[in-house]
């Protein structure tokens, strides 16, 4: 699959406009160096979706199963935050070491946003 990279959106305490993206066939992959970042996934479709987050973790030689959530039809679901040592992996359509990867089952009419999690200091 070939997937494309979404731009992490940093948010802080005053709040940020969110974008969202159109989903893609390839699926995305987003930036999880810090492991602070969430998923928003909009369903604008009529039916259901499912979206997979890949593992790629193993235990005693056995794959972590990849996460599935369903959707519903006009549902805004937040997802994450993603522990690196379970979730992060490289991408070479990327280029990213430490990637998320996300797909769906339907790509019409959803959307997503990688939102980076701001500061928690009080700087």
């Amino acid at each position: 699959m070939a997937y494309t990279e979404l731009t992490l959106q940093q948010t802080d305490r005053v709040g940020a406009a969110v974008s969202l993206t159109a989903a893609l066939a390839g699926g995305h992959a987003f930036d999880n160096t810090d492991e602070d970042v969430l998923l928003l996934v909009s369903n604008g479709h009529t039916a259901s979706i499912v979206v997979t987050i890949s593992t790629a973790a193993t235990v005693d030689g056995l794959s972590v199963a990849d996460i599935t959530m369903t959707v519903p039809a006009s549902g805004l679901y937040i997802i994450g935050p993603f522990p690196a040592d379970v979730y992060s992996q490289g991408d070479d359509d990327t280029g990213l070491t430490k990637a998320v990867l996300v797909d769906t089952d339907i790509q019409t009419n959803v959307t997503y946003a990688a939102i980076q999690m701001g500061s928690l200091s009080y700087e």
